[in-house]
């Protein structure tokens, strides 16, 4: 059983690599939107405990379907199937002839996801971590506009960062724990060693900027609004929540850890209210659903913080973080897929449906009643309350308040696609249509399928008088807060003067080497060179240098290339240890 568990996760693998035959690729582009179909089955249909050790794999690979990688491995291949569908109508409907490439990509990237999920070692987490990570870069920059290729870069350069980052944190952690790369043993060694703070900082580090925390948030915001609508779905739906799986492996929960958990607790803070701050300044759908993103990924570093501040805080706060993470996947890729059905022709009745649809996914996120959202939250509310510690009071009336500042993202978000686009992208199709409205559907679903499986009570997910009311009010104050700034004309004018680009810290970094890249540049310049050309490089240094900048990165191939063998060369070494 375990050997077809893990033969159904590696499937995207196997597909990938028979694209390399030409007569194969019709039937394989065929097959690549289901190839996520057997992993859901797995994942819905085998026992919890299913395990195989796979001891050529690296340096001993081993695999199981615990309860967290059961949940995880449901939600995570389920949004990649409706991608895969969707994806096939949405090149179809933008007349994209760019079909190889796209689902080459879209299954290393999904391999990597699903393989991961179900690793048991770190060895073997972090090699699918790497795939994943670098194969997303292809669908990132799949329209090799300036723009797009300038998010790419932006996401590599991270991507680097959190890799490095992350595995010097793994390899200290299992040094500490004899040369033991599994996750209990690492564990257990981290509950037993005091100066464990530099270890658990390179893992925030390496796994949060996938998570999109901040302030390692900033390339999110620039990828989502260039990748194509269904590889937006599956970042913010899926991929970001890689981060908070490692987190759930690793970081020691079964000890009172006041520093570490007081830190990401304030950090989660900060992350929920400032990219909601940030988010209603867009201009961009999917840029703002990427500060969304962002924003209820801080929910989940508070209750991640919580669990570590409480004495067997690992199974405080599992419940809560497993529903928190399957509601939100699905609400947001439906979210995401709406922004690409909202581009093309639509009918004034199916543009009013698909509103619909888009509200009470919206809904849901602000943790509205009768909508997962409630379940959710409350998870997290009871989390988060139980840590019996100085943060309890200021949680118990911050946390109930991201509902506002949700609330207020998602009615700025439906202004945006309430306006008919000014050039539709094609004309909807079944293939985009079907995996939305199931989405759409599942949102009311999931917590009748939570009370169904025994996973929680009606009172542990707010489904009783007190809890409705409770989860009701943030929401209905943020409705509230927009119905007076819609009416009062100039509030409205001046918030719409507020715009912080995607990206946000990013650009004041940009100046700044900028600058002083143009002083370097002056440095070398002849005192008769200098006397020509200082004055126009004074008014012109940031838009020439960024210019040029984007002009080499459109027209670069050595760059793609670079990436591709570095991805190899990663890769070799990992199957040579």
């Amino acid at each position: 059983m375990g050997a077809i568990m893990v033969t159904a996760v590696f499937i995207p693998f196997v597909m990938l690599a028979a694209m390399g035959i030409p007569s194969a690729r019709p039937i394989l582009l065929k097959l690549a939107p289901w190839a996520a179909l057997p992993a859901f089955l797995v994942a819905v249909l085998f026992p919890t405990g299913t395990f195989m050790a796979m001891p050529w794999l690296f340096l001993g690979g081993a695999f199981a379907l615990d309860l967290t990688a059961k949940v995880f491995l449901a939600f995570s291949a389920g949004m990649w199937l409706a991608a895969g569908i969707y994806a096939k109508g949405y090149l179809e409907a933008n007349h994209d002839d760019r079909k190889l490439p796209f689902f080459a990509f879209f299954l290393g990237t999904m391999g990597g996801n699903l393989a991961l999920i179900s690793a048991q070692d770190m060895v073997s987490y972090i090699a699918f971590f790497a795939i994943m990570s670098f194969c997303a870069y292809g669908l990132i920059i799949h329209e090799r506009t300036p723009a797009n290729l300038f998010a790419g870069r932006v996401y590599i350069a991270m991507t680097i960062l959190g890799e490095v980052s992350a595995f010097g944190g793994m390899v200290w952690a299992a040094s500490i724990a004899g040369g033991h790369t599994g996750f209990p043993e690492v564990t257990a060694a981290l509950l037993e060693q005091p100066d464990r703070a530099a270890i658990l900082l390179l893992l925030f580090v390496g796994f949060g900027i996938k998570l999109g925390v901040m302030p390692l948030h900033v390339w999110l915001p620039l990828a989502h609004p260039a990748a194509p609508t269904p590889a937006s779905a599956v970042l913010s739906g899926v991929m970001i929540k890689t981060g908070l799986l490692l987190w759930l492996r690793l970081f020691p929960f079964d000890e009172p850890a006041v520093f570490d958990g007081g830190a990401l607790v304030a950090i989660g803070l900060a992350t929920a209210f400032l990219a909601a701050m940030i988010g209603m300044t867009q201009t961009h759908p999917k840029a703002l659903l990427a500060y969304s993103s962002i924003s209820q990924m801080g929910l989940v570093a508070i209750a991640i913080g919580a669990g570590l501040l409480m004495d067997a805080g690992h199974a405080a706060v599992l419940g809560a973080v497993l529903i928190f993470a399957a509601h939100h996947a699905i609400a947001k890729s439906a979210l995401f897929l709406g922004v690409g059905i909202a581009a093309t022709d639509l009918s004034t009745a199916m543009r009013r449906v698909l509103i619909a649809g888009l509200a009470m996914a919206g809904a849901a996120l602000a943790g509205f009643p009768l909508t997962s959202g409630i379940a959710a939250k409350a998870g997290i509310k009871a989390a988060a309350g139980a840590t019996e510690t100085g943060w309890t009071p200021w949680l118990d009336w911050l946390v109930p308040l991201t509902g506002v500042t949700t609330m207020l993202l998602i009615v700025r978000f439906l202004f945006l696609i309430a306006a008919p686009p000014g050039e539709a992208h094609g004309r909807l199709n079944r293939y985009m249509l079907i995996p939305w409205a199931v989405l759409t559907l599942a949102i009311p679903m999931l917590p009748l399928l939570i009370l169904a499986m025994g996973w929680a009570s009606p009172r542990e997910i707010g489904f009783y008088p007190r809890g409705v009311f409770a989860a009701a009010w943030p929401p209905l104050m943020g409705l509230a807060i927009a119905f007076v700034v819609f009416k009062a004309s100039a509030i409205r004018s001046t918030l719409a003067a507020i715009r912080i680009p995607a990206g946000d810290v990013l650009y004041p970094v940009l100046r700044v080497s900028d600058f002083v890249r143009g002083l370097l540049r002056l440095v070398v310049l002849t005192p008769a060179q200098t006397a020509q050309r200082v004055p126009a490089r004074v008014n012109t240094l940031s838009a020439d240098i960024r210019g040029r900048v984007l002009q080499r990165a459109a027209k670069s191939e050595a760059f793609a290339l670079g990436i591709i063998l570095m991805t190899a060369i990663a890769l070799g070494m990992a199957f040579i240890l």
